[in-house]
């Protein structure tokens, strides 16, 4: 059971970063702002594009922090 959810252990939040940015960046959402004017749709893909980063980045420090000592040493071979 461990080794299961050790498999899973980041896989939801990656999926959920991918279809956010998917629906999220998708066409009928983002030519909602694009009718009001073009600096409203810079500052929607500004953020937008923020959020995912942002996203990332504490995704990749999650499971930096969850290998251990073995899977390290393998990385830095």
């Amino acid at each position: 059971m461990e080794k299961i959810s050790n498999t899973w252990k980041g896989k939801p939040a990656a999926l959920f970063l991918f279809l956010a940015c998917f629906f999220l960046f998708s066409w009928p959402l983002l030519s909602i702002p694009s009718e009001s004017g073009g600096i409203v749709l810079i500052s929607y893909l500004f953020l937008l594009w923020l959020l995912v980063i942002l996203g990332l980045c504490h995704y990749c420090r999650n499971e930096a922090g969850n290998l251990t000592e073995i899977q390290r040493d393998e990385d830095h071979s």
